[in-house]
């Protein structure tokens, strides 16, 4: 008796939790590109996320990530110089801090890589809105090889919402 009183305590706590769901929003892709004369890049992105108006969907969980793909643009199919190599930094404006970093080493002309970078924003809190204007940084390192580094890249918002409608939550993403 005391089991099956169990169960139905258990079912009704699990009826009355309120349901969770993960959200992903991806914004806009974008590229630029690397050269000897022009080695240096640092695109904007305002990266805004809210719950609707009367909606009250909180959201927690944050994860914002920057998918990168570099690619060696070089006229033939072989060098015989040094291989380009890159570094990505993504920085929080709000703060001037460093969220992530990582170094991409070109060793196949003509050949896209792929990278996600990313960081949590928020941990366990819950909060109604996120606005953030982050900086991405590419830098060629080292000697200058032949050739050009392409990089695309594109902004990804995770997040953890208090309700299962995903219409709940509008997304901006703004290049500045």
């Amino acid at each position: 008796m005391r089991r099956v009183l169990l169960l139905l305590l258990t079912m009704m706590a699990s009826a009355c939790a309120s349901e969770r769901d993960w959200m992903t929003e991806g914004g806009p892709a974008d590229s630029l590109t690397l050269t000897a004369s022009a080695p240096s890049a640092r695109p904007r992105l305002r990266v805004q996320a809210a719950s609707r108006k009367g909606s009250g969907v909180e959201m927690s969980l944050v994860d914002v990530s920057f998918l990168v793909e570099p690619r060696w643009e070089l006229p033939g199919e072989a060098s015989t110089g040094p291989q380009p190599w890159h570094r990505v930094r993504i920085v929080d404006e709000r703060d001037d801090k460093v969220l992530g970093e990582h170094v991409f080493v070109l060793t196949q002309p003509n050949v896209p890589g792929v990278m996600k970078l990313g960081f949590p924003v928020s941990e366990e809190d819950a909060i109604s809105q996120l606005d953030a204007t982050y900086r991405l940084e590419f830098d060629w390192q080292g000697a200058p090889a032949e050739g050009a580094i392409q990089v695309g890249w594109k902004p990804l918002v995770t997040l953890l919402t208090d309700k299962e409608d995903q219409d709940d939550i509008e997304f901006t993403f703004t290049p500045l």
